[in-house]
């Protein structure tokens, strides 16, 4: 057990920036979050969750929406990994999470969506933040199938 600990210590003496460095991403993570998530939320238009996809949601040329996309699926990608991190590490991972999954196109995205923002703690987060920054409480539909 004793050299365990003494190689730890000595892969600390030698890379101890790695620990600065992971805690200063660490640490900013939690502060783009804390910035980000709560401008998302507020976003979301209050029928996000009731309101079926019209002709005038796909206005934008195929390239554009291809592109769009694109963007969307990396960043919730990311956003994915920083949440499931965040789980771990300081930060608002459940927030992030739910705003990972809205950015995210997949089957059954709207049903997991639904499940989340009902359940008791997210739900009364989400609606405190819209509350607190004038903007009405998101709808959720009773039928988790769009």
């Amino acid at each position: 057990m004793n050299a365990w600990v003494d190689g730890v210590q000595a892969a600390l003496a030698e890379h101890g920036w790695i620990l600065w460095a992971l805690g200063g991403g660490s640490l900013l993570t939690l502060v783009v979050s804390a910035a980000l998530i709560p401008i998302l939320i507020v976003r979301i238009p209050a029928n996000y969750y009731v309101r079926a996809k019209t002709a005038e949601d796909s206005v934008r040329p195929r390239w554009q929406r291809l592109m769009v996309g694109v963007v969307r699926n990396v960043l919730g990608g990311e956003l994915l990994v920083a949440g499931f991190a965040m789980l771990f590490l300081p930060g608002q991972g459940l927030l992030t999470l739910l705003a990972a999954l809205a950015l995210l196109e997949f089957p059954f995205k709207r049903r997991l969506e639904l499940a989340l923002l009902r359940s008791p703690g997210l739900s009364h987060l989400v609606q405190w933040i819209r509350r607190r920054r004038g903007v009405a409480p998101l709808v959720l539909s009773e039928d988790p199938e769009p």
